[in-house]
């Protein structure tokens, strides 16, 4: 096992082994391979295998609820069209839960994608928004104020898609009416 390597990181690996054996020496678990038991490489880590733990570092991020999480739907998307922070929060629990999402410096409005409404307008910094109980939510973050408008069922926010489904003519009390998150206004 790479012990050596362990230690050295602080026994926090995010790296998986080469392989996992039932029983070894004794020891049950245990996570080793074949590189350092046949002397061919300095560790038993599998870097191929595991070496995509990055990329889901780079999209999911710790909430103020554990057991939730936002996921960062650009992250990875290297050749998307031009788009503003968008992000999945999934609500596992049978219960609302406050998840605290912070928006960043600058005034933001947050549509939700799921229910093609905002949800908060004109908030900076953190924020929380009212999750229902088993359900997700799409956020976006769009510049507080920006120019709205509907064209071929397309949500566009300064001419940046947000929305596919947007449907034309609701009215302003339907625009603001969201069944799906409790809305915080003041928070």
């Amino acid at each position: 096992m790479s012990t050596f390597w362990v230690e050295e990181v602080g026994g926090k690996v995010p790296i998986a082994y080469e392989g996992l054996r039932q029983n070894w020496e004794g020891k049950s678990p245990y996570a080793t391979g074949d590189a350092i038991r046949f002397s061919w490489a300095k560790t038993d880590l599998g870097l191929y295998g595991s070496g995509h733990i990055g990329l889901l570092a780079s999209i999911v991020h710790r909430t103020n609820i554990k057991g939730i999480v936002i996921w960062d739907c650009l992250a990875t998307d290297f050749f998307h069209s031009p788009a503003y922070p968008t992000y999945l929060i999934y609500n596992p629990y049978g219960e609302i839960k406050e998840v605290e999402v912070n928006v960043g410096r600058g005034k933001k409005d947050i549509y939700e994608v799921v229910s093609h409404q905002f949800v908060k307008k004109d908030v900076e910094g953190k924020t929380n928004i009212a999750l229902s109980p088993h359900s997700a939510v799409v956020l976006v973050l769009t510049p507080a104020g920006s120019e709205a408008r509907v064209e071929k069922r397309r949500l566009l926010i300064n001419y940046i898609v947000v929305d596919y489904k947007k449907e034309r003519g609701k009215t302003a009390e339907e625009e603001n009416a969201f069944p799906f998150i409790r809305q915080n206004q003041n928070k």
